[in-house]
């Protein structure tokens, strides 16, 4: 979503001054990540404040320093023309929580420095470290002991930690065990037997 500012209020003009008649134009944006380009919104046509309501997702990163909302204006048979862009430092950013706000559109080239308009946008950055190898082998050790999907159960039951699942069963999956392990788990639950699986 983008609003766009209004006249300067400290003019020297007494009374409301005329708005002018809103023209309908076709705007889009470019998310840049470290000044590489990582998504394109779709083009819109409004009259003044354009609604994308898009959301994004960029997995993956290198660790990251600047997000950059660049607006264009796109016009037929020409060259897209640059309004102007909103810059983001991520590093300031709590990591994990939302945060919603109006960024401020600064102009492009011709009006350098000038509020073209501001952007609302929610953010959540989200940061996960991956250590070596070698600091998780004692614990992969201690994980393939037993089933893996019993951990889950033990961990989330016992230990009153939450949302396990999504962590162990890639564990499996990559061990190429889960198949075996849920065969296993099912076994118990429906007979108290185990068969073997190859």
């Amino acid at each position: 979503m983008s609003r766009h500012v209004g006249e300067d209020p400290f003019s020297g003009e007494s009374g409301p001054s005329p708005e002018p008649d809103p023209v309908e134009i076709d705007v889009y944006c470019e998310i840049y990540v470290n000044g590489q380009l990582s998504g394109r919104t779709t083009v819109k046509r409004s009259l003044g404040s354009p609604d994308w309501h898009e959301k994004f997702i960029f997995p993956d990163l290198p660790p990251f320093q600047n997000l950059e909302i660049v607006v264009f204006r796109e016009k037929r048979l020409m060259k897209p023309i640059l309004i102007g862009s909103a810059v983001i430092p991520l590093m300031n950013f709590r990591r994990g929580e939302h945060v919603e706000g109006w960024f401020p559109v600064l102009g492009g080239q011709t009006f350098a420095g000038i509020v073209m308009g501001e952007v609302k946008m929610k953010l959540k950055v989200d940061e996960e470290i991956i250590l070596p190898y070698a600091v998780y082998s004692k614990l992969l050790q201690t994980l393939q002991a037993k089933n893996l999907l019993d951990w889950i159960y033990e961990i989330e039951c016992k230990l009153q930690i939450k949302n396990v699942l999504e962590h162990i069963v890639p564990i499996a999956r990559a061990k190429n065990i889960l198949i075996k392990n849920l065969i296993e788990l099912a076994d118990r639950e429906v007979d108290g037997t185990l068969r073997s699986v190859s």
